[in-house]
């Protein structure tokens, strides 16, 4: 039979309150307390697991939480696992460095709209990184009183960390400018939806804008564009790509495109319809991830630290526990962080050519 943490705190001659913030990991309680009782606690036999469901209520009840460290990263069910997936990899990679310095444990979940994990239906988990683009499952997820970081694009009434969406297509289109390209299509997602429709429309707005205010400042009109996609595969990218240049009468020289997995449709239909990149087209993308895919050829694109993305992600998770709460208030007290960017470049670029 498992001792109590009552029974520990007898044991060492100290309050029980403390027992249960240093077992908890409690920010408050120090490296030697934490460690004192932990090795306690496994002296006579604790058992945290035991009874949590109980103490969980209790814990409700005084309107505190029951720690359980654990990190809950959600994200789209796909036939490849997480850790497999260009874009998400080295997310985790920065997820679990700093879950794993904290001690705690990342709990990977594909997200189904119809069932939400256990863990996260139950709140025994200590927070939530969603990778999950649909907006659906982060509107599942709110009645929950767990802390939320999104990635990628930033979500009203959640944490966030991204990337310098605007400051990067300005560079992007600014560096096809240069080139001397002046029919330059862009090919991104629907701006027209709101953020309960799509949990990408952040991203996808200030991407567009910085394409649209690097054309302004060149004085090129905005005239060649598709900003109504839903998904952002590479069939996707390619079908944009035909139908604009269709309609251009193939005076589009250079695309700028939301991100890299349109960039890779674009070349495909390019080549289809006879086109060779980049000597008849250039194309950018967002992300720097088509190497990843071990696509050929390597393209241009804007560059940032994923990795950092996630350990933020946790940074933040962390700050929420601060106090054993979670962070809540206006919408200007949520964490909204943007990454730098910086121009990668490929061989998906060049000067128009001359006819």
């Amino acid at each position: 039979m498992s001792v109590s943490q009552k029974e520990i705190a007898q044991y060492l001659g100290v309050s029980q309150a403390l027992v249960g913030m240093a077992l908890n990991s409690h920010p408050r309680i120090s490296v030697a307390t934490r460690t004192r009782v932990q090795n306690a606690a496994t002296e006579l036999g604790y058992d945290r697991d035991l009874n949590r469901a109980a103490r969980q209520m209790a814990a409700r009840r005084h309107g505190l939480r029951i720690l359980n460290n654990v990190i809950a990263v959600c994200s789209n069910p796909s036939s490849a696992p997480v850790h497999q997936q260009p874009f998400e990899s080295d997310i985790l990679d920065g997820i679990e460095s700093v879950a794993d310095a904290q001690g705690m444990d990342v709990l990977m979940c594909r997200l189904r709209t119809e069932r939400l994990p256990r863990l996260i239906e139950k709140s025994e988990v200590d927070g939530i990184i969603m990778l999950s683009s649909k907006a659906e499952q982060l509107n599942a997820l709110h009645p929950f009183d767990i802390p939320i970081v999104k990635l990628g694009s930033s979500h009203p009434g959640i944490h966030s960390v991204s990337a310098e969406h605007y400051k990067g297509t300005v560079l992007t289109t600014s560096h096809l400018i240069e080139l001397g390209h002046q029919n330059i299509a862009f090919i991104g997602h629907d701006i027209t939806l709101s953020a309960k429709e799509s949990a990408l429309i952040d991203a996808a707005s200030k991407r567009f804008a910085g394409y649209q205010a690097a054309m302004q400042k060149a004085k090129l009109p905005v005239k060649h564009m598709d900003c109504s996609l839903r998904d952002s595969f590479p069939e996707d990218g390619a079908r944009a790509f035909k139908t604009l240049w269709k309609k251009s009468a193939g005076k589009i020289t250079a695309v700028v495109c939301y991100n890299d997995t349109l960039a890779m449709g674009v070349i495909q239909a390019a080549r289809e319809i006879g086109l060779a990149v980049p000597r008849d087209l250039s194309v950018v993308g967002f992300d720097a991830v088509s190497t990843r895919f071990a696509f050929e050829p390597f393209i241009s694109s804007l560059g940032y630290d994923r990795e950092l993305m996630g350990k933020r992600a946790v940074e933040i998770l962390l700050e929420c526990r601060q106090g054993n709460t979670v962070l809540r208030g206006a919408e200007s007290g949520f964490i909204r962080e943007e990454l730098p960017v910086h121009f990668v470049e490929g061989v998906t670029t060049a000067p128009p050519r001359l006819i």
